[in-house]
């Protein structure tokens, strides 16, 4: 695949996701290969946990969603200022996400 994943899987319950990542599409020229104990890390996140404890940090655990709703929404405006991602009160315009510029964030 373009972005570098060899695999991806999740599993419902726990809400797990797992990606493997390879250096085939990383390699630079001149450098020696990863062995396989490089290329096949995994990395999971919980993401249902982290959601229900930013859900009880920021208002629901009272039932105040607009308070909640204020979070969320500053935090997707920080989110999309650091990724020079701002567009205004125009019209949406689709900009393409690159590597570097996940990774330089």
């Amino acid at each position: 695949m373009a972005s570098g994943r060899a695999g991806k899987a999740s599993r419902t319950g726990s809400v797990t996701t797992t990606t493997t990542l390879t250096s085939s599409a990383m390699e630079v020229d001149g450098e020696t290969p990863l062995t396989t104990d490089q290329t096949n890390k995994k990395y999971s996140v919980n993401v249902l946990q982290l959601l229900k404890i930013a859900q009880s940090q920021h208002g629901l655990r009272h039932g105040d969603y607009t308070r909640y709703r204020r979070y969320c929404s500053a935090r997707l405006r920080r989110l999309y200022k650091s990724l020079k991602i701002t567009h205004g009160r125009g019209k949406y315009s689709r900009k393409a996400i690159t590597e570097s510029s996940v990774t330089d964030v």
